[in-house]
């Protein structure tokens, strides 16, 4: 019998774990490049996570290696158009399509059976309930790394979500960007589109892919039991693509990336120069950066 891998269909999803207030991705700041953090959509990169699971599965003994790929887009607003032309916001588009090879197939193809199950539970841990509170240091990596990026089920760590609500807030307030987001909302809607933000836009899509998905309750049903309305899909991938390019174009037209970005490194930098020492990696982690 052979050993199972750990290759995956790749599932993109934009905004499904981030802080509650999330808006458009901007570009990169100090906060972003001191540690893999966006405050003002509340993402981590996908380095930072692989880096810490790797980190976790050496000190539990077993070699994983970090992988250098991607499931999200560009930060929207500083990609380019045919990379938004081809992935949209990552919601539907490519949604199918296989992930890249992960280099830690061939890790557990070497493994002996017990190995295997001691990796996989080292990895991945005991199974649990949804809502079920396991101590963090009984978890396997992957959700441990989950846990500590984005708090118990997606809720993120009272601390790290305050932080997050700060800085939104701040940009939010921005003059500039008060100024770009209105000339944006108006190219928008001139061309056919009435939505006040990107999160609208980024919930709707989200909400109408759910709906489709899970047509019931419980797995993927849709999927699973032949109910899955491929033409209804196909229709919303469109819809995604057009918005999208609808979206960035006018964000470009008006520099509204570029106003959030400018905005948000002045934040940062205000902030770390109120708080000398700060590490927003240990702030996720206990809660408190103290």
């Amino acid at each position: 019998m052979g050993v199972a891998t750990l290759s995956v269909l790749s599932i993109p999803s934009c905004s499904d774990h981030h802080a509650k207030g999330d808006t458009a991705s901007v570009v990169s700041t100090p906060f972003s490049q001191s540690f893999g953090f966006d405050p003002f959509t509340g993402s981590w990169s996908d380095v930072q996570r692989e880096q810490r699971v790797a980190a976790c599965m050496a000190d539990r003994g077993f070699r994983y290696i970090a992988k250098q790929t991607s499931d999200l887009p560009p930060p929207f607003g500083t990609g380019t158009r045919e990379g938004v032309d081809r992935s949209g916001y990552g919601i539907t588009l490519g949604f199918f399509d296989k992930a890249p090879p992960d280099p830690n197939d061939a890790v557990v193809a070497a493994l002996t059976p017990s190995e295997h199950q001691a990796y996989m539970f080292a990895l991945v841990g005991p199974a649990r309930k949804s809502g079920e509170s396991v101590p963090t240091e009984k978890l396997g990596c992957i959700p441990k790394t989950q846990m500590e990026m984005y708090g118990f089920e997606g809720q993120f760590p009272p601390a790290l979500q305050s932080l997050v609500d700060f800085f939104v807030a701040g940009v939010a307030s921005d003059p500039a960007v008060v100024s770009a987001t209105k000339r944006w909302q108006g190219c928008v809607r001139a061309l056919g589109y009435e939505v006040t933000d990107r999160p609208a836009i980024v919930h709707q899509i989200e909400g109408r892919r759910d709906a489709i998905l899970y047509p019931g309750s419980g797995a993927q049903v849709g999927v699973s039991d032949g109910s899955f309305d491929h033409a209804a899909f196909r229709e919303l991938q469109t819809y995604e693509h057009d918005i999208a390019l609808a979206d960035f174009d006018c964000d470009q037209k008006v520099g509204l990336a570029v106003a959030q970005g400018d905005a948000l490194s002045r934040l940062e930098t205000d902030y770390s120069n109120q708080h000398p020492g700060f590490d927003l990696r240990r702030l996720s982690s206990t809660g408190s950066d103290g």
